[in-house]
């Protein structure tokens, strides 16, 4: 059993469930839209958002994406997306 918190009007959700009896779990922030991030504790791994040069989101510095037309992580730095 996990623990899992919403914020109804915003239709997001925080959601934290363990994985294994080695204190191993796994933590999903998402939002009404779709993942914002993924974080499995048993791999040491994150599973970023995805999607192509056109669906890029209104950015903020420091954003953080998978661009699958470029096959590349991409951050914006406050001016531009690289």
């Amino acid at each position: 059993m996990g623990l899992k918190l919403k914020a109804r009007a915003l239709g997001g959700s925080v959601e934290i469930n363990p994985v294994n009896t080695a204190s191993n779990l796994n933590v999903d922030v998402r939002a009404a839209n779709g993942v914002l991030l993924v974080a499995d504790s048993t791999t040491g791994g994150m599973f970023l958002p995805v999607g192509t040069t056109a669906q890029r989101p209104t950015p903020a510095t420091g954003q953080m994406r998978f661009n699958t037309t470029t096959g590349s992580v991409e951050v914006y730095n406050g001016t531009s997306w690289g």
